[in-house]
């Protein structure tokens, strides 16, 4: 971008908005200077937190999009308008095809009900709202989507679906990452040495992107959306030029799934092997044991590691914390990490099956210099070698642990060995005179 147009940055203008607020929080001005100047929107704002409030959810999930749209058809120059959505909207299906699905409530009576009731109100009756969806998250992106449908009659909208987000390919760097979402943060635990079990299939496969493929994929989606719009308007074929303008007819959205299921496909086991494989290489100066990670497929046997790998360390750890007049901190932070990892297990224990045909036949519309430039095609990656930079992203961007001190986590890691090696064999010395005990009292 800066060879090509060095000074793209003087054409950029922030605008202060809010999802949070009606109106998305714009101002009147601001308003009227999008309205008059933007050509294309990309609406990817959103809550990704799976535990967010019912209200909260509903007001950035879903009435800011409806906000949006509603901006978007006053916009003299929209060419189109693409909203980000998840793979994981309509998990409850048996197969994600890129359609609409019909959705459990109107949008706008949810929209309506959030408003009027204060949060304690929210609070009792979210549990029949959300009914069988694993999270407000899922429901509110499930919901937004027959908004964009009902809303976005008549425009050029498109549709994208990512499965789980996770490090950049290549753009801007490989690896990069700034949060602990999704396999992620599993990622990073493993390697601080802190998490050492998660209730996952290891026989499934891990539906995951990286960020920069979606981003290409986004953008790729916006052109095409404005060629097929004017291409069909051309040859008088819009559906919403022919139907009621009220009709919240779908047919001119295009949908694109963004999944690597179908095309590149790889099973917890093989992605956690390939994390596992790179921690020695870079083993982080944070790490607080060694890695000692097991995916567990059966929830009781997860729960027997929590407690006896987990819990009981942590307990005693902080035990020896209070006893030195030292805050105890590990306790919280496992059951901030078992909050997190049971929300994960929803989507690690269960199969999903996508199509993305969409998505595959957007690619091949693309020409050879745009798709060096857009690339989004996951049959290219290989995903051992975007580990070795995955690994390494973590560790840079989310640890804030720089590649220099590498050699320092060497020796930090044999250190952690020398002390994992020895606690094992003191359990099973004590484990053994204590068998040997028992055995003793009962029999003689």
């Amino acid at each position: 971008m800066r060879k090509r147009c060095p000074h793209y940055l003087s054409k950029m203008v922030a605008v202060t908005g809010d999802c949070l607020k009606p109106g998305v929080g714009i101002n009147s001005e601001d308003r009227q200077t999008l309205v008059d100047n933007i050509h294309v929107v990309f609406h990817c704002a959103a809550t990704v937190r799976f535990d967010a409030h019912l209200k909260v959810a509903v007001s950035i999930n879903l009435r800011a999009t409806k906000a949006l749209l509603e901006m978007a058809k006053e916009m003299k120059q929209l060419k189109s308008f693409v909203h980000v959505s998840t793979a994981y909207s309509n998990c409850r299906q048996p197969i994600i095809e890129e359609r609409f699905y019909e959705p459990p409530v109107n949008p706008n009576h949810l929209i309506q009900i959030t408003e009027l009731l204060n949060d304690d109100m929210i609070d009792k009756i979210t549990p029949g709202i959300v009914d069988y969806w694993p999270n407000t998250y899922a429901l509110t992106k499930q919901v937004a989507e027959d908004m964009v449908r009902r809303g976005g009659a008549g425009m050029p909208v498109a549709m994208v679906r990512p499965s789980i987000v996770i490090a950049t390919n290549k753009e801007p760097i490989p690896g990069w990452i700034n949060n602990h979402y999704g396999p992620t943060g599993i990622v990073a635990g493993a390697g601080l040495g802190l998490l050492r079990s998660m209730h996952a299939d290891p026989e499934l496969v891990a539906d995951m992107v990286p960020a920069d493929n979606v981003i290409n994929c986004i953008i790729s989606a916006a052109w095409n959306v404005h060629q097929t719009w004017n291409e069909k308007k051309a040859a008088g074929k819009l559906v919403a030029d022919s139907l009621d303008k009220n009709y919240p007819d779908d047919t001119d959205i295009e949908i694109y799934n963004y999944v690597s299921s179908t095309q590149k496909p790889i099973k917890w086991k093989e992605f956690m092997a390939l994390n596992e494989k790179a921690v020695p290489e870079i083993p982080s100066t944070f790490a607080i044991w060694a890695y000692c990670f097991t995916l567990n497929k059966y929830k009781s046997i997860h729960k027997l590691y929590i407690l006896f790998l987990h819990l009981l360390p942590a307990l005693i750890v902080d035990t020896a914390a209070k006893l030195m007049g030292r805050q105890p901190k590990l306790l919280d932070a496992y059951q901030k990490i078992h909050k997190f990892s049971e929300v994960i297990s929803f989507f690690s224990t269960q199969q999903f099956t996508f199509t993305n045909f969409n998505t595959q036949r957007l690619y091949t519309k693309m020409t050879e210099e745009d798709r060096a430039l857009f690339n989004f095609d996951m049959s290219q990656l290989d995903w051992e070698k975007y580990m070795f930079w995955h690994i390494r992203g973590i560790r840079a961007y989310l640890v804030k642990d720089p590649l220099s001190t590498v050699p320092d986590g060497i020796r930090l890691r044999r250190r952690l060995l020398i002390a994992h090696y020895l606690l094992i064999a003191a359990l099973s010395v004590l484990f053994f005179f204590l068998s040997v005990r028992i055995l003793t009292l009962i029999f003689f």
